[in-house]
């Protein structure tokens, strides 16, 4: 009897130092219709056409910044869509960028404009005026900032498959210093080597949607990170303390067709086809469970729904800021276009959309969200 006492007061301790909520996938509100309108529509910037739409960010104030690989350029907008200047430069110097092709991102943090580019993070003004440059450690690439010289690291993938442990990181470009917040298994299969004279060939292929990721994010002093392949989230301060932990129990995964993976492979063929291959056909035969994160200024987040073969519409979950899953709900287009990428920024989504013969567009649309809804008990 004691013993029974004993464990149930420690349960009940371990609940209110560390919660975790473990939701049935049922949203408890049902759904949500986010109501949106579109506000305007762009496909150039200047005489420049869209090539290539890797990213969108937004400042507070409304003004629109687009990564466009192909044109290797940083289009800035204003919030009504008129095009103001562009910036960024290929090369190696002060305020050059290496690429903007493979896994650049582009963040704004406070007044800066952040462009992570390969061992190097470049820091401009709002209008693109170059500051500086920093660099960053091997195998420490920036997934999101907590200030302009702190940020969270999580590799998508391990260079060398040898590896077996990956880490979620708290980094100091100051200091030099950090911390680990987590440890976790990257999905190798996303990585494959070959020897050849002696020399290690090592390939990697990220593909949204189906390769297993950890997810970053960052928001008033919150970390949220989880796995892909498990509809689990942590959240944790800047310490590491654990605050809670959140998912969706018994969601089943949209499965990947043998066709898709055979359209995939033919976009890779500049690589050594046996690697990718073997790639490939290492693919999961679903998709993983999310693929994007938001955390909105109330707390509120937004997982969005790995579906690869959906192209105009885009399901996400909504959880309160205490982990329920409180709505179901979706973003669409006008059916003909694909959508590659988006951004929430307050009552506002910022949507980058591919038509059938390639062109590209960033359209705004005015949205409404979830009011906050105390979901504690």
């Amino acid at each position: 009897m004691k013993k029974n006492f004993l464990f149930g007061l420690l349960s009940t301790l371990f609940c209110l130092l560390f919660n975790q909520v473990v939701n049935p996938d049922k949203p408890e509100k049902g759904s949500w219709d986010l109501q949106m309108k579109k506000i305007w529509e762009i496909d150039s910037a200047g005489n420049d056409v869209f090539g290539d739409i890797q990213e969108i960010n937004v400042t507070a104030d409304g003004k629109v910044f687009v990564l466009d690989a192909k044109n290797f350029r940083i289009f800035i907008f204003n919030k009504d869509g008129n095009f103001i200047s562009a910036f960024g430069r290929r090369g190696e110097g002060p305020g050059e960028i290496k690429n903007l092709q493979m896994g650049s991102q582009l963040f704004i943090v406070g007044n800066r404009i952040i462009v992570v580019d390969r061992g190097r993070i470049h820091y401009f003004t709002r209008e693109g005026k170059f500051i500086k440059t920093a660099l960053y450690p091997f195998q420490t690439k920036p997934q999101t900032f907590v200030s302009e010289d702190v940020f969270i690291s999580a590799p998508a993938t391990i260079d060398d498959p040898r590896n077996s442990e990956a880490k979620v990181k708290l980094y100091n470009l100051k200091d030099k210093t950090e911390k680990v917040i987590a440890t976790f298994k990257p999905y190798k299969k996303a990585t494959a080597s070959e020897e050849n004279r002696g020399n290690q060939f090592i390939i990697a292929i990220i593909i949204d949607e189906i390769t297993p990721l950890m997810m970053v994010k960052y928001r008033e002093g919150k970390i949220y990170y989880g796995m892909s392949s498990h509809y689990l989230i942590n959240v944790v301060n800047l310490q590491g303390k654990p605050i809670t932990r959140f998912g969706i129990e018994g969601r089943k995964q949209n499965p990947i067709s043998s066709a898709y993976k055979k359209k995939l492979a033919q976009q890779f063929k500049d690589a050594p086809q046996e690697m990718v291959k073997k790639i490939i056909n290492g693919l999961p035969e679903t998709a993983s469970f999310f693929y994007e994160i938001f955390i909105d200024k109330n707390g509120l987040a937004y997982l969005f729904i790995s579906s690869p073969d959906s192209k105009s519409r885009k399901k996400l979950d909504i959880f309160s800021p205490e982990g329920k899953y409180i709505y179901s709900s979706e973003i669409r287009v006008d059916t003909g276009l694909t959508i590659k990428y988006f951004t929430l920024k307050n009552k506002w989504i910022f949507i980058a959309t591919e038509d059938e013969e390639g062109n590209q567009m960033v359209s705004k649309f005015s949205i409404k969200l979830p009011e906050v809804i105390n979901t504690a008990k």
